[in-house]
């Protein structure tokens, strides 16, 4: 067994619980794409630009577009390094190109800027619409830099700055690699105190923390809200009772979150929620449990 199969067979669970899957096959050559799918799930896991070390998550949505399953990928390569890694993001970038409706116009303009640490991707999979993928930009260096780095690279892109706070550090640069694409910028506010009742509703998060904004540029102005649950929740049943809780405030049906905490016994990595057209969403992303040396 490999760590492809170890990934797929997360997927399928997640799939056979929320809805959606991969019928088109191609969540497992992606996954070997990224340099790490034909390993035993007996070798050591290689150094991560992840918290908790695994090249990859599984998240579904809740709400406004469910259902929808997505899988996060880090492309690894050895000798682990910055060049290897970004090597094995070019052959993710390859295998991508490739795909009916992708669209990597936008990233070309931009792809010269080597002010980014690492690239992760996603690919997101709804019933009855092809695979969706996109490609996360971690900044790098001081705030100054990144801050320079998202003014050249939104100019670029012909999309206005998002004010920000004299503490806040912009952190993730993401397009969408495919026709009607998205760009969003992922900012960390520090010391946010987030006044709506999706932070009230977390353990914690009626306090100032380290809020994860999301905001999604190009359009009518909307944020997403990132709440931290490996680090502000230590205690995940307590997170899932508020959790629901705040669903049925919302009125998003909570039976396909209750299912999934029923059978699949993950824990909360992070809770997000943002509206779309006054629709609610929330976003459950998984910690990834693997087999580790």
């Amino acid at each position: 067994m490999n760590r492809a199969d170890e990934l797929l067979e997360a997927f399928e669970r997640t799939s056979g619980v929320v809805g959606s899957g991969d019928p088109t096959g191609v969540l497992r050559p992606l996954v070997e794409a990224c340099g790490w799918g034909t390993r035993a799930i007996e070798a050591p896991l290689r150094p991560s630009g992840v918290r908790h070390g695994v090249p990859f998550g599984i998240s579904f949505v809740l709400g406004a577009g469910a259902p929808e399953l997505r899988v996060f990928l880090e492309p690894q390569d050895e000798p682990p390094s910055g060049a290897s890694y970004w090597r094995a993001s070019e052959r993710v970038l390859a295998f991508v190109a490739e795909r009916p409706g992708a669209d990597l116009s936008r990233l070309a303009r931009i792809r010269d800027l080597r002010a980014f640490a690492r690239a992760w991707f996603t690919v997101a999979f709804r019933p009855d619409s092809p695979p969706a993928y996109r490609i996360y930009l971690c900044l790098d260096g001081d705030a100054a830099a990144r801050t320079r780095t998202v003014r050249e690279a939104l100019e670029r892109l012909g999309l206005a700055d998002v004010p920000r706070g004299p503490k806040d550090i912009p952190t993730i640069l993401s397009l969408d690699l495919h026709a009607a694409p998205r760009t969003k910028l992922y900012v960390l506010e520090p010391e946010r105190l987030l006044d709506h009742p999706f932070a009230r509703a977390m353990p914690g998060g009626d306090r100032p923390m380290g809020w994860l904004a999301c905001h999604f540029l190009g359009g009518a102005p909307r944020i997403g809200w990132h709440y931290g649950a490996a680090r502000h929740a230590p205690d995940d049943d307590e997170l899932a009772l508020r959790l629901r809780r705040f669903l049925v405030e919302r009125g998003i049906d909570d039976a396909p979150y209750a299912r999934a905490r029923e059978r699949l016994g993950f824990r909360h990595h992070f809770v997000s929620y943002q509206e779309i057209g006054g629709a609610p969403r929330v976003t459950v992303y998984q910690l990834p449990e693997v087999r580790r040396a």
